[in-house]
């Protein structure tokens, strides 16, 4: 799987308002090149994507808006018309601002940093044995931080984990499966009764006579 780090040349943090927006434009890895303030319609605008083109002429861009959906709708349409990745990210926690109070600059350095790679949309996506594996096998990049690395040792061990539980619980499936085939000889072949709903029913029953009809 791809890092955003190695899909971008740059990443912008955007923290929306009524009439202005926060912007900061940082490199693929996080590091900051630029800050502005644009306004909330189409003359702000036009800017902001004039200083993007700068940074990145090939719009190899991901832009990350704190609001997308309220203040931040208007440019996220134009950011997204123009070819740009526009990505909704969270509102910086209480604990990611304790100690620096409430800062619009320092919203969109989190929402720069809130974007710098992949890894929410590929948790949005089926789990399956390729891409779990392909998660517990990514390189870091040469110039990742130490986010990206906590993050992405965190993210093998999830991975195997899972692969792991995954492996056990088809063990346990198959162990249950020879278990009810041995007390009720085709109970499973029955229409939708699998193994666990099988074994429910057989200690729900108990013994003869318990379960009654009307």
């Amino acid at each position: 799987m791809t890092m955003l780090a190695e899909a971008v040349d740059a990443v912008i943090g955007i923290d929306t308002h009524r009439d202005t927006h926060e912007v900061e434009i940082a490199d693929a890895a996080g590091k900051p090149i630029a800050a502005m303030q644009v306004s909330n319609d189409s003359a702000g605008f036009a800017p902001l994507l004039a200083a993007i083109a700068k940074v990145a002429p090939a719009l190899r861009v991901a832009v990350c808006i704190e609001g997308s959906r309220s203040y931040g709708i208007g440019l996220a349409r134009a950011l997204a018309a123009a070819g740009l990745l526009v990505i909704e990210c969270e509102q910086p926690s209480r604990k990611q601002r304790r100690g620096k109070g409430k800062s619009d600059p320092i919203d969109a350095h989190l929402a720069v940093l809130a974007g710098d790679d992949t890894d929410r949309q590929a948790a949005r996506r089926t789990l399956s044995k390729t891409a779990l594996a392909a998660l517990a096998g990514r390189e870091l990049p040469a110039q990742a931080n130490r986010e990206q690395a906590v993050r992405q040792a965190e993210i093998t061990r999830l991975a195997l984990a899972l692969r792991q539980t995954r492996c056990q619980l088809k063990d346990n499936h198959a162990q249950l499966l020879a278990i009810v085939e041995d007390i009720a000889p085709g109970l499973t072949s029955r229409y939708c009764v699998e193994p666990v709903s099988a074994a429910q029913a057989i200690v729900s029953f108990s013994h003869p006579g318990r379960c009654r009809s009307g």
